[in-house]
């Protein structure tokens, strides 16, 4: 199974690069070239050893020629190398640019769900993970396994020309050392995952403690972060330690069996030399020829002990790649028209993951520029309704549709360029507020951003900051406060001008004498849009054309707050509960 996943994600791999295949071969060739200068060097240093050994007496004459021949011959891998190493760094870099770009374009994609199921510390180490894996296995590719490849075929032709059984003897060699380090690496795979597993563990770990560390510090947690900081990175290091003993061991044997090699050829090389048939020249040259060979193999050897790692960190990234999201667009999905704003519930149930009915059958219109609350306790299927009208998630059965249009069989980009949403718990890019408020539609002018901010009461906060529009919010807007984000929110929905605007209780998080100023502001952008509100506090929705009341995934009730009220029945009975709060919770 895990052989299969690691073919996919190199298949994946292959697949990012095939637009790439012209540099990559150009990398291959640049790259060739001063291995290929590389085997000559040998030679050389036999040459000039050989003329040493052979000269009479000290003369500059005797070693002239093959000291300026190695020398020539350095220059020319000097150069050789930084040719091809520019080339080789301009590929790669545009080959792990490109991988990452292309993952986060399909991750983007992936549903809401796929995300309320991941942690945020791991994805972001998938997606660097996989433009890693790129630019790793070209380093690989190309600067030892095609080196080893050129090396073992060089020097076997050297040998056949002493002795063919020489040259196969060798072979039989090279085939037997690689098919080790393949099973070497083969029998750690399992300890190797859970090393990774333990790896990305911690990196989650450490990430979700870093966005929370605010959270840690009111509640004076910092010591059991710690500890579980300690305990998550015990676990890898003893997996690790576990794997890294395994290996040291199997690695002995490649060791092994390099020595024997070495030992046979340097006795036949120095038998030969005693009977005279050999020189000097050939010893070192031998002697230079085993140096290299180790060289090579030590890559080899470390490329297949990274190997597996590299293509288990890089296959959650390489699975986005190859598999579709939960939620597609349709072959021939077009483009939403929203011409009057209704939004129509049919037959529509839901569950997350085969638990109860969130949604169990619900049957709702919302006529066109009506404004609606969905009011219910927790866990009533409020936010559902919304995520399904957004189509984060699709119905198992019953549809959802927009001015008579599924909105399973339009294009998402459309969909959600139609509707505004302000959430309760707003959170912000760290990035400018100019850069958050003109998020929603980027064409907007500075004018059109001001005068939403003043329509959301923000403008006045900002151009009192000391950089006004262009001042960072920090990560998640933490600069901001609660209030004032939430005001942000609001503008970033009215510059959007959807004809479709979802309130998620956007005035939560407000003192009293803004809240009164926002609602003026909500009033005028819920003008001639159709609107729906989530409601946690009843007192904020008393002016809605209607109330659904939910309970448990279905609509107990409807009317106006005066019908509802007067017919004291779940609506009226929250209201009383409520005294001017929030709804209370409910079990699941």
């Amino acid at each position: 199974m895990e052989e299969q996943t690691w073919r996919k994600t190199v298949g994946a791999i292959l697949g990012e690069l095939k637009p790439m295949r012209w540099r990559i071969v150009a990398v291959f060739i640049s790259a060739a070239i001063p291995v290929s200068l590389g085997l000559a060097q040998p030679l050389t240093i036999r040459w000039l050893i050989d003329s040493l050994a052979s000269a009479g007496q000290p003369s500059w004459e005797a070693v002239r020629f093959p000291f300026f021949a190695l020398v020539g011959l350095l220059v020319a891998s000097w150069i050789g190398w930084r040719v091809a190493n520019t080339v080789e760094l301009h590929v790669v870099t545009r080959a792990r640019t490109a991988g990452i770009a292309r993952v986060f374009t399909r991750l983007s994609i992936r549903s809401a769900g796929f995300f309320g199921d991941a942690q945020s510390g791991r994805l972001v180490h998938h997606v660097e993970s996989f433009g890693s894996a790129i630019e790793q296995l070209l380093n690989m590719t190309v600067n030892q396994m095609m080196a080893t490849v050129i090396f073992v075929v060089s020097f076997a032709l050297a040998l056949a020309r002493q002795s063919l059984w020489f040259a196969a003897g060798f072979l039989a060699w090279a085939f037997v050392t690689t098919y080790v380090q393949y099973r070497v690496a083969a029998t750690t795979r399992s300890r190797r995952k859970v090393v990774i597993d333990r790896r990305s563990e911690a990196g989650g770990l450490l990430a979700d403690a870093v966005g929370n560390v605010l959270t840690t510090k009111v509640f004076a947690r910092e010591r059991q972060e710690e500890k579980e900081m300690r305990a998550s990175l015990g676990r890898f290091r003893e997996a690790k330690e576990k794997q890294d003993l395994r290996e040291e061991w199997m690695w002995g044997l490649q060791d092994a069996l390099f020595f024997s090699l070495q030992g046979t050829l340097m006795f036949m090389v120095l038998r030969a030399w005693a009977s005279g048939h050999a020189t000097v020249g050939d010893v070192v040259l031998v002697q230079g020829y085993l140096a290299m060979l180790f060289y090579y193999l030590s890559g080899q050897t470390r490329m297949f002990r990274q190997l597996p790692s590299i293509l288990s960190e890089a296959a959650p990234a390489a699975s986005w790649l190859l598999e579709d999201p939960d939620i597609l667009d349709v072959p021939d999905a077009k483009p939403l028209r929203v011409a009057a704003g209704a939004i129509s519930f049919e037959g529509v149930r839901f569950n997350y993951k085969g638990g109860r009915n969130v949604l169990a059958g619900i049957d709702l219109d919302i006529k066109p520029g009506e404004k609606v609350a969905f009011v219910g306790p927790s866990g009533a299927g409020k936010s559902t309704m919304v995520k399904m009208i957004y189509r984060f998630y699709d119905p198992q059965k019953g549809s959802v549709s927009i001015d008579g249009q599924d909105v399973s069989k339009v294009t998402q980009e459309s969909l959600r360029r139609s509707l505004a949403l302000v959430p309760q718990d707003p959170v912000l890019f760290h990035r400018t507020i100019l850069d958050n408020i003109r998020y929603a539609r980027p064409k907007a002018s500075m004018k059109e951003i001001e005068a939403a901010a003043k329509r959301a009461r923000c403008h006045d906060f900002i151009k009192a900051l000391p950089d006004g529009y262009d001042s960072l919010v920090g990560d998640r807007g933490v600069k901001l406060s609660g209030g004032e984000r939430q005001r942000v929110a609001i503008a970033r929905a009215l510059v959007a001008d959807a004809p479709i605007l979802v309130l998620d209780e956007a005035t939560s998080s407000l003192d009293s004498a803004s809240e009164a100023l926002i609602k003026e502001a909500l009033h005028e952008a819920m003008r001639d849009k159709t609107v729906i509100v989530i409601a946690h506090r009843l007192s904020t929705i008393m002016e809605m054309d209607r109330i659904v009341v939910m309970e448990r995934g279905k609509i107990v009730d409807q009317g106006t707050h005066a019908q509802l009220i007067a017919r004291k029945g779940t609506y009226k009975n929250l209201w009383d509960l409520q005294s001017g709060g929030y709804l209370p919770e409910v079990e699941e």
